[in-house]
């Protein structure tokens, strides 16, 4: 590691989990807004969401909006999409090694893990172009963004019509929690 990359893989590395902590937090408040129903005994598991994974997480979110709001998962089918392909940069930034090519830092390689035919685990090594990166960095904010804030709204619309005093426990003991 050469001083000359690691400010840029501090950076690359940072706005990633800046990024996943901002939509992980979106998340969890959607599925808290989801349905009513979810506050019943029966139904509660929906809720524990504190040791979920990020990527578990965007699945819980879409499995309840299956199950409560077809019409919402169906409409933000490509929101998920562009989730699960952050979630796969996202993972491989934090989860694997991390070198630059030729030492420089423009190019970097990040050493994720794959089956061989064989089953056998091993590395893969997958380029990456620094400034293309943060570009598609600065895009997901710009397109997921909006479209999880509209997803919130949508959802806390929903409860609270159909579960009024359910929406206002969760709308006050939110702003509560958030300082809002």
């Amino acid at each position: 590691m050469s001083k000359d990359t690691v400010q840029p893989e501090i950076e690359i590395r940072g706005i990633t989990l800046k990024i996943s902590v901002s939509i992980e937090a979106v998340l969890m408040k959607i599925v808290f807004f989801t349905s009513g129903e979810l506050y019943a005994a029966e139904n509660s598991q929906y809720l524990k969401v504190k040791y979920v994974s990020f990527g578990d997480k965007i699945s819980k979110l879409r499995e309840l909006l299956k199950k409560y709001h077809p019409d919402l998962a169906k409409r933000n089918k490509n929101l998920f999409n562009r989730l699960d392909k952050f979630l796969t940069f996202r993972n491989q930034l934090c989860h694997a090694p991390l070198t630059w090519k030729n030492g420089q830092p423009d190019i970097f390689i990040i050493w994720d893990i794959k089956e061989d035919p064989h089953k056998n685990e091993i590395f893969n090594p997958i380029e990456y172009s620094y400034h293309e990166r943060l570009g598609y960095l600065s895009d997901t904010l710009k397109s997921v963004f909006p479209k999880l804030a509209a997803l919130s709204n949508d959802v806390q619309l929903r409860l609270k019509s159909s579960y009024p005093q359910i929406y206002q426990q969760i709308d006050e003991e939110y702003k509560r929690q958030s300082g809002a």
